[in-house]
């Protein structure tokens, strides 16, 4: 799983990463496209990062489990990494941040944010839904925004 966070006013990136292959990767991206104002970190969700911002993006866990591994650990979770996040990210909003959260549904309810974002004072609007026709993750997807209520 991983975050990143913008604020418009200097459109630097913020790049967080559990995985230290996603933080390879991120890195070589970020050289590879030219952004010069991104930040890439290995930490847990906002543990190296003490700013605020406009915008967060979170992909997070999807599916309900423990993991048992690096690679595991970016698709799985109890629900826990979800309420940590949820709770975390309060610190890091400015007064109008839009928390941006893709979903797929066929994982279950366990870290589904629009279940769980209210219980955390967070206002949900799905912005998008889709259905994946093809491929392994077939089924309905949809984007999130959460907000403060």
């Amino acid at each position: 799983s991983g975050s990143s966070a913008t604020s418009h006013a200097s459109l630097d990136w913020w790049n967080s990463f559990i995985s230290k292959s996603a933080v390879q990767n991120t890195k070589q991206n970020v050289q590879k496209f030219g952004i010069d104002s991104s930040t890439v970190l290995h930490g847990d969700l906002f543990e190296k990062i003490k700013d605020k911002f406009d915008v967060i993006v979170f992909n997070h866990p999807f599916f309900a489990d423990q993991p048992h591994d690096e690679i595991t650990a970016t698709m799985m979770d109890d629900g826990e990494l979800l309420k940590r996040f949820l709770h975390e990210a309060k610190n890091h909003m400015k007064e109008k941040t839009s928390i941006i959260m893709p979903f797929f549904h066929f994982a279950g309810d366990t870290n589904n944010p629009a279940l769980h974002a209210p219980e955390h004072g967070y206002k949900f609007t799905e912005k998008e839904r889709t259905i994946v026709q093809t491929g392994l993750h077939k089924g309905s997807v949809s984007i999130y925004e959460l907000t403060l209520e």
